[in-house]
């Protein structure tokens, strides 16, 4: 694996923010549901990212209509 064009920092991704270059893979854990307004998150993600972007993101929910968080207890 290259890792030479890994490129990682911390934003509020809820402000709009400037980037050197567009993302190819954005990674956003746990974050939309603590936001204020997750549509402007989302909008300001899209906006550093390059067309066919892949978007990780987790957020938690309903512990009794999950799949994977009963194999944890």
């Amino acid at each position: 694996m290259n890792l030479n064009n890994l490129h990682m920092f911390a934003a509020n991704a809820e402000e709009k923010f400037e980037a050197p270059f567009k993302f190819d893979r954005i990674i956003a854990n746990l974050v939309l549901m603590i936001t204020e307004d997750p549509a402007k998150m989302l909008r300001n993600l899209h906006g550093v990212s390059e067309d066919g972007c892949l978007l990780g993101l987790t957020v938690w929910g309903n512990k009794a209509l999950s799949n994977f968080i009963p194999v944890l207890d």
